[in-house]
């Protein structure tokens, strides 16, 4: 399940982001909608990465506790 969240997220965001620009009455022109896919394609992997790496973190600091 959270696998797929973590998948699932990234690319729904863009969906979400247009769906709240158009929501709130701005227009949607070309060059703004390919900016900020670029933008959402280049922020991709790390959205990904995000969960692992918190989860990861918190692995090192109960980790140093033990210490």
């Amino acid at each position: 399940m959270l696998i797929g969240c973590v998948y699932l997220f990234p690319n729904l965001l863009p969906a979400i982001v247009f769906s709240t620009y158009i929501g709130t009455g701005h227009t949607l022109d070309l060059p703004t909608a390919t900016t900020i896919l670029v933008l959402f394609n280049l922020m991709k992997e790390p959205l990904i990465s995000l969960p692992m790496f918190c989860s990861d973190l918190i692995d090192l600091i109960v980790s140093m506790k033990r210490i």
